[in-house]
């Protein structure tokens, strides 16, 4: 598989002198090609159930363009607090599915987003409060489909429709006093699928299973939430002092939008995997600025997943073949770490 991609981007922001030069509007514009082609050479190789399988070659190319751009009115209310409205659209482009020879090429994807925000100081500097909430239009989703309709699970890219959805995020950095930074950030989204293919059968008369109820929004949680603490215990002569302590929480989500396969000429949706509630902390302890010549070093004792949780982080169903597989996170980890900055 080989791809040729060309792109030409500008940007510029404009202050037109309204409301006491407070408002710049920014504006930016990308242009994309792409050509992708793919060549497919299976070598002949023998099976204890199907027999020679013979050698099986095939090409495919594709070509891909997209105009896509952005557009945000930002306005400086105070030395302290600016305030923003963002229009944008994103692009990915299409491709292959190296996995099955002759499968057809997947479309590019697109997004449609606008966003509200607020970037804050307070207590002479010492609170930073960031804001914002979005809202998306995502159509020609590329999602892996793994689908057992053929006899064994296969792992495929497929265009899942649109997906109309929103959420927001929350940012608040706080120094309440001298060599202590706390931070807390939380982040939610909200929504599934508004089109999404159909499960069919292959019995006639052909049956399906709707796609929209069946299918649901994989890899992201509806709620994250990330505390944070770096703190400088002592300065001395040898180095700075540090400890900095993270505590990440996410609640469940989905591995895979949808796993489907065909029974008896039927269609069947097996159930998703779900990737349980997880509160994962990690921890450092430094001493940094070791001056050594002309250059600085540092010396740090981490670990990870301090609690030892055990937590998956992707699964397979197997479907027809009875099988369901999980990966699971590190367990709990120490360790380590010299840098020298030169």
């Amino acid at each position: 598989m080989s791809t040729e991609a060309a792109a030409v981007y500008g940007q510029a922001t404009w202050q037109p002198g309204w409301l006491q030069d407070r408002l710049s509007l920014t504006f930016g514009l990308r242009y994309t090609e792409e050509d992708k082609d793919i060549i497919w050479d299976y070598l002949a190789y023998s099976t204890p159930f199907a027999g020679q399988i013979p050698r099986q070659t095939q090409a495919n190319a594709e070509s891909f363009d997209n105009l896509s751009g952005n557009f945000t009115a930002a306005f400086q209310a105070t030395d302290d607090i600016n305030a923003f409205l963002r229009y944008a659209t994103g692009y990915r482009s299409g491709g292959f599915n190296g996995e099955q020879i002759g499968t057809p090429s997947f479309n590019e994807e697109t997004v449609e987003q606008w966003e509200i925000g607020l970037k804050s100081d307070w207590w002479d500097g010492r609170l930073r409060i960031n804001g914002s909430l979005y809202t998306y239009v995502w159509e020609d989703i590329q999602l892996a489909n793994t689908d057992s309709s053929g006899g064994s699970a296969t792992t495929r890219i497929i265009n899942a429709g649109e997906a109309d959805r929103w959420g927001g995020e929350l940012e608040v950095l706080a120094a309440p006093i001298d060599n202590l930074v706390l931070g807390l950030s939380y982040a939610y989204i909200h929504g599934d699928f508004d089109k999404f293919p159909d499960v069919c059968g292959t019995a006639v008369p052909q049956s399906c299973i709707d796609g929209v109820s069946s299918a649901l929004r994989p890899y992201s949680p509806s709620n994250q939430l990330n505390l944070t603490a770096d703190y400088t215990f002592a300065e001395t002569a040898y180095g700075d002092v540090t400890g900095f302590i993270r505590v990440n929480w996410q609640d469940e989500w989905y591995e895979n939008a949808l796993w489907n396969g065909v029974v008896d000429g039927q269609p069947v949706v097996y159930p998703s995997a779900v990737m349980d509630e997880r509160m994962v902390v990690g921890a450092r302890l430094s001493l940094e600025n070791i001056k050594v010549g002309d250059a600085m070093m540092r010396v740090t004792l981490f670990g990870e997943n301090l609690t030892d949780d055990d937590y998956p982080v992707y699964s397979i169903n197997f479907g027809a073949l009875g099988l369901i597989s999980e990966q699971y996170g590190a367990p709990r980890t120490w360790g380590v770490e010299l840098a020298y900055d030169y």
